[in-house]
């Protein structure tokens, strides 16, 4: 197995990121998907405003916390 810090250990993360959807953990520092998408829409929150589209962006944005990415709903299903 490649360590986390190589560029086979980084592939190897992001497929665990991306198998495990938001309720898992980003690799390697461990921080919640969730928590990553909050710091996004703060990041982001004043281009939305300056383009009218925090209304439809955080819509969206709650469904998919609250329904997950297709990688949840696979794992649901199992």
């Amino acid at each position: 197995m490649g360590r986390a810090d190589t560029p086979c250990g980084h592939r190897r993360a992001r497929a665990g990121d991306a198998r495990h959807g938001l309720a898992g953990h980003l690799s390697p520092k461990l921080v919640s998907a969730g928590d990553v998408v909050a710091l996004l829409m703060e990041h982001i929150m004043p281009a939305m405003e300056a383009a009218d589209d925090t209304h439809e962006v955080m819509s969206l944005v709650h469904r998919l916390l609250q329904q997950g990415t297709p990688a949840d709903r696979q794992q649901r299903a199992k």
